[in-house]
């Protein structure tokens, strides 16, 4: 039960509801900003449709022009196909993530039908933040037994740089994140009482099975949070619920790989799986995800936060009372920590690349965990509710300044927006010339959504196709993949009269806009 000097549940709800508003109008905001596609929010399209597989793997999609509605088709679902839903079990079987995420993006993105939209994705983040800073508020709830500092907490969440990118990047990650999120809600229910009701149970086997179906790393988050709660079961002596919650998790776990059996494929077997080989050696890698982890969360203003009541966790665990801040803090605290540390050690040990996407289905956790660092400890010493109060906020609004983004987030794409603008305001044709083995063509996908044609050749054929093109004398747009010696190339066709104007670079490649007709 809420205390006293706390908000009334009427005054919480409307200052929940105004800050959910304002925080998805924010997101819409963003979303009208984003002005590319990155390769795997490609994929994310590509692996929903019922196309199983990518253009750049289809007979035809080498040396020939093809229309703006070629590449639309691999991005957007007909209606006629939207019953093959068995598809997209079959394409994420051959791919290395679980089903979940592209069932639902399939059904946001059927209104679109034959034309493509971003927001087909965006719609169905925005829809996952809106449950998730929901959840987020009846966690922190919990947690501190305090509905202002719940909000204080939501709110940080929602400004933060990672669950803005998590909306913005068309992934599964912030639905990962969300069911992560259930969890721990579950979990912390779980264990409120000694025997819990059977709704906290069915509620933590949805979460698991939904977690599993979304991100395997959910189910790593899984097993983090269950270490704590074996452990603190097993101090009870309560056998009984321990052997109840077995049986909930071996039942989600076996109707699991009833739905998707590929998922023991993916994970001791797959090239993303357990046996995932990495170039730099552990200790590198811990760094690293150390560094972003803390940079992500302020940096130096997390440390200075953490500073001012970090010393004081000990004191808070140590006390001999069990109810209050002590006792909350020793039940919910470690597992917390044990959820924070567990994903640390995943990341370390088996993230393919060091990125801050790998962040997301665990970053509500990371944010609970710095603010029950501050909180309990700070119930414990302020033994005066107002100053114990302004303390709280005080070091919730250090937490803000170091979480709030300073510049666009990563996922806007900003600096490729130049790219867009040119394509949009003058439509040509377009050529890609790319490597052999090149599999980055998909980041520059939807350029060629934008522009009337493409075509895309092989390295080895560039030379024949430019020529073709100046011969057209029509002005046109080229794309070098890496590798390509576009300097060389662009000094060629400036030696042959041609007008070369360059826009700007993606990932992938360099565009620029060539004119035949004059130097």
């Amino acid at each position: 039960m809420m205390k006293k000097r706390d908000l009334s549940r009427r005054s919480a709800a409307l200052l929940l509801l105004a800050a959910v508003l304002l925080l998805a109008a924010l997101r819409v905001y963003l979303g009208g900003q984003k002005s590319y596609l990155h390769m795997d929010e490609g994929y994310s399209y590509g692996l929903m449709n019922a196309a199983v597989q990518s253009p750049v793997d289809a007979d035809d999609f080498f040396n020939a022009w093809h229309p703006a509605s070629y590449y639309i088709d691999y991005l957007t679902v007909d209606r006629s196909e939207w019953g093959e839903v068995y598809r997209v079990f079959e394409n994420q079987a051959n791919d290395v993530h679980p089903p979940l995420y592209y069932l639902l993006l399939r059904l946001f993105a059927l209104p679109f039908d034959t034309h493509f939209s971003m927001w087909s994705g965006l719609l169905l983040n925005l829809l996952v933040f809106v449950c998730t800073i929901l959840l987020f508020y009846k966690t922190a709830c919990l947690l501190f037994a305090k509905r202002y500092i719940a909000l204080c907490a939501g709110v940080l969440y929602g400004v933060s740089n990672v669950a803005l990118n998590a909306f913005l990047y068309i992934r599964m990650y912030a639905m990962a994140d969300c069911f992560t999120l259930l969890m721990l809600y579950a979990f912390v229910r779980l264990l409120q009482r000694r025997r819990p009701a059977a709704h906290h149970a069915a509620l933590l086997a949805l979460a698991l099975f939904c977690g599993a179906m979304t991100h395997y790393y959910c189910v790593a988050a899984a097993v983090f949070f269950s270490l704590w709660y074996v452990i603190w079961r097993l101090r009870q002596k309560n056998y009984v619920q321990l052997f109840v919650f077995l049986g909930v998790c071996t039942a989600a776990a076996q109707i699991f790989l009833m739905v998707f059996p590929a998922a023991l494929h993916h994970v001791f077997g797959g090239y993303r799986g357990v046996g995932q080989g990495h170039a730099e050696p552990l200790a590198v890698r811990a760094k690293n995800y150390l560094q972003l982890i803390f940079s992500a969360q302020g940096g130096l203003w997390l440390l200075a936060a953490l500073a001012v009541c970090g010393a004081a966790v000990l004191f808070c665990l140590r006390k001999e009372a069990r109810g209050g801040a002590a006792g909350a803090a020793r039940r919910y605290l470690p597992l917390l920590f044990f959820g924070a540390a567990g994903a640390f050690a995943l990341l370390s040990l088996h993230a393919p690349y060091f990125e801050l996407r790998y962040l997301m289905p665990f970053w509500s956790v990371f944010v609970l965990l710095s603010c029950a660092l501050i909180i309990y400890p700070l119930r414990v010493l302020c033994r005066a509710g107002k100053a114990r109060g302004m303390a709280a906020v005080l070091c919730c609004a250090l937490l803000f300044c170091g979480m709030v983004p300073r510049d666009a987030p990563e996922m806007l794409y900003t600096e490729r927006r130049v790219l867009t603008d040119a394509v949009r305001a003058e439509p040509l044709r377009l050529l890609y010339i790319m490597e052999e083995k090149e599999n980055r063509w998909l980041d520059d996908l939807y350029l060629f959504v934008l522009c009337p044609q493409g075509k895309t050749v092989r390295r080895a054929d560039g030379a024949a196709a430019l020529d073709a093109l100046r011969d057209a004398a029509e002005p046109f747009y080229l794309m070098m993949g890496p590798g390509t010696e576009w300097e060389n190339t662009k000094n060629s066709l400036l030696a042959q009269g041609c007008a070369v104007t360059e826009i700007g670079r993606s990932n992938a490649a360099w565009l620029l806009r060539v004119d035949p007709r004059h130097a």
